[in-house]
C-alpha cells in the first residue's frame, strides 16, 4: 500500500500539479479536473522513487519542466526534473536527478533531522530549495527547529558552488531558540527570502544571490515586524513588483480573540510597512472557527492579495 500525501501546490505552472510522497499528479487546463493523458502513463500520475521521497513545494521552468527538491534519506537531497510528459529529463545530470547534496550540520552537534519546505527555479534555470532541521536545545530537555538550509542547484544538475559553501545557505538566527522557515520566493533582482519565525518573531531573511546575508535588510539580513502577531506563523511570502515583501500566515486579532489569516509587509529595506493596513498586518477572522493553521498567499493581476 502507498502512502499518499498531498503537500504542495505550485501556482506557476500552467496546469494544476499536486504533489505527494513519489507521485506527481496533473490535470489538464483543457479538461478541468480530469487527468491529463498526455502525463505520465497515460493517467496523469507518475511514480518516481527516492529513497525516504519527501517533498514539499514544486516549480516549473520557463519552458515548461517541472523541478521539486526531494529529502532523499536523512542526510542528502536532490532536486528532480521532469519534462512536460513527465518524463525525467535527462538532460539534468544525464538521468533527471542531480548529483547527491550532501546535508551539513549547522553547527556542532548538528541537526537531528531534516525537513524538505520549499523549491523555486530561478530564471537561468537553476533550481533553489529549502530544507529545515531539528536539534537539541541546550538545557531544554526538548528539540526544536532553529534554522534552515538553502540549496541551490545549477541548471545542469551540478551543485553550484558558487552559492553559499558548496552550494547550501545556512540560516539560523539563533543555535539556541527555535525558528521555524516555510517560505522561499525570488527577487527579481536574484536575491533571495526566507520567510518564518525567527526566534518565535514574524520574519524575512533575505540572500545575496551569492547565498551570503543582505547586510542592507533588515538587521543582518533579518528583517521582524515591530508589531507583535499573537499565536503567529508565517508560511508564504512574496515579492511585489515596487521591491517591498508581503508575507501570508495565521495571526490573532488584537486582544486575543481567535486566530485568522494575516499579511504583513515589509519595505524593500526590511522595515515593518506601516501604511500597509494596521501597522503593516491586514487580519482576517474566520467566524466560526477555531482558527485556521495555515495560509498560502498569492497576488491578483490587480494587486490584491489572496489567502
Amino acid at each position: 500500500m502507498t502512502m499518499i500525501e498531498i503537500i504542495g501546490l505550485g501556482a506557476a505552472l500552467r496546469r494544476g500539479l499536486a504533489m505527494a510522497t513519489m507521485l506527481v499528479g496533473i490535470t489538464s487546463a483543457a479538461a478541468p479536473g480530469s487527468p491529463d493523458t498526455t502525463f505520465g502513463a497515460g493517467n496523469g500520475v507518475i511514480f518516481t522513487s527516492a529513497g525516504l521521497g519527501r517533498s514539499l513545494g514544486i516549480a516549473a521552468t520557463g519552458d515548461g519542466k517541472i523541478v521539486r527538491g526531494v529529502l532523499t534519506n536523512y542526510s542528502t537531497a536532490n532536486v528532480f526534473r521532469y519534462r512536460d510528459d513527465g518524463t525525467l529529463d535527462t538532460s539534468f545530470n544525464s538521468t533527471g536527478r542531480s548529483v547527491d547534496v550532501a546535508l551539513p550540520p549547522l553547527f556542532e552537534g548538528g541537526f537531528i533531522n531534516h525537513v524538505a519546505r520549499a523549491t523555486t527555479v530561478q530564471p537561468d534555470g537553476k533550481a533553489l530549495f529549502m530544507l529545515t532541521g531539528e536539534r537539541n536545545i541546550a538545557g531544554s530537555g526538548t528539540t526544536h527547529q532553529t534554522g534552515a538550509l538553502v540549496v541551490r542547484v545549477s541548471a545542469n544538475g551540478t551543485v553550484d558552488s558558487a552559492f553559499g559553501t558548496n552550494g547550501i545557505a545556512t540560516v539560523e538566527p539563533s543555535a539556541n531558540a527555535e525558528s521555524k522557515f516555510v517560505g522561499l520566493a525570488m527577487q527579481p533582482d536574484g536575491k533571495i527570502l526566507v520567510a518564518g519565525l525567527c526566534v518565535g518573531t514574524p520574519c524575512a531573511v533575505r540572500l545575496l544571490p551569492n547565498g551570503s546575508p543582505d547586510a542592507g535588510f533588515g538587521v543582518n539580513g533579518i528583517a521582524n515586524h515591530s508589531t507583535a502577531i499573537g499565536g503567529g506563523s508565517v508560511t508564504s511570502i512574496t515579492a511585489l513588483p515596487d521591491g517591498r515583501i508581503l508575507m501570508g500566515g495565521v495571526c490573532s486579532a488584537v486582544g486575543g480573540a481567535q486566530p485568522g489569516f494575516c499579511a504583513s509587509r515589509f519595505t524593500a529595506t526590511g522595515t515593518t510597512d506601516t501604511a500597509y493596513a494596521s501597522s503593516g498586518i491586514a487580519r482576517v477572522l474566520i467566524p466560526g472557527t477555531t482558527g485556521p493553521f495555515t495560509a498560502q498567499l498569492a497576488l491578483g493581476p490587480d494587486g490584491s492579495v489572496l489567502l
